[in-house]
């Protein structure tokens, strides 16, 4: 059984940073920056996840709201929601970029 290696070679487009060809991946699989942008560590996963559930909920929120005439009542409530939702969207998002990051340090880009 041969010995398996990793070729470091310079990319030619892109960041100009260091690309790995790896052999077993077939002809000229790479797994550069570009590849390894793509690839979540469980904490982003997570923050990625709840940001889905926010945003499917939001949507359901402004729908039910387009169903309402713009005078009713029952519009605070969903209206109420739909602010809580935009804060914790925030909050997500800061959480995002923080496990990004934090992803970015593990690779040594950061």
């Amino acid at each position: 059984m041969g010995k398996k290696s990793n070729r470091l070679t310079r990319a030619a487009t892109g960041c100009q940073c260091c690309v790995t060809e790896l052999p077993e991946g077939g002809a000229g699989a790479r797994y550069g920056c570009e590849e390894r942008r793509t690839v979540f560590t469980e904490r982003e996963q997570k923050v990625l996840q709840r940001i889905r559930q926010v945003q499917e909920r939001a949507a359901a929120v402004k729908r039910e709201l387009d169903g309402l005439p713009e005078d009713a009542a029952g519009r605070r409530s969903p209206a109420g929601e739909l602010d809580r939702l935009r804060a914790e969207r925030q909050q997500l998002e800061q959480e995002r970029l923080a496990a990004a990051h934090e992803r970015m340090q593990w690779l040594g880009h950061a």
